[in-house]
């Protein structure tokens, strides 16, 4: 999802901000030249790998954590005092949808 949608929306930046942002993506290994090369053609200083092991480090120097979630990633926020732009795991919608009444 992020794949596709935070490209175009950094895209959209003014270039004043292109220029101080860093992005940091995890991506499907796949997906990874592409959003390399999008981010360059743009400008932008941009760390994409498949998986990163300093989460916690990653996020302490963040000023805005943008991720799926659910509640442990809303902890995690939390205790760091990061602001973030939080989606849903597509798991967490089902379960949420199965529960309502009428369903």
């Amino acid at each position: 999802m992020f794949a596709n949608i935070l490209p175009q929306a950094v895209a959209r930046l003014p270039e004043s901000l292109k220029s101080v942002v860093r992005i940091t993506q995890q991506a499907q290994t796949d997906q990874i030249d592409a959003l390399q090369s999008t981010y360059a053609t743009q400008n932008i200083d941009a760390d994409i790998r498949p998986f990163f092991t300093d989460v916690a480090g990653i996020m302490e120097t963040a000023d805005l954590v943008i991720c799926r979630s659910g509640a442990s990633t809303v902890a995690e926020l939390a205790a760091a005092g990061r602001p973030s732009v939080l989606s849903p795991l597509p798991t967490l919608l089902m379960a949420i949808s199965w529960r309502m009444p009428g369903n």
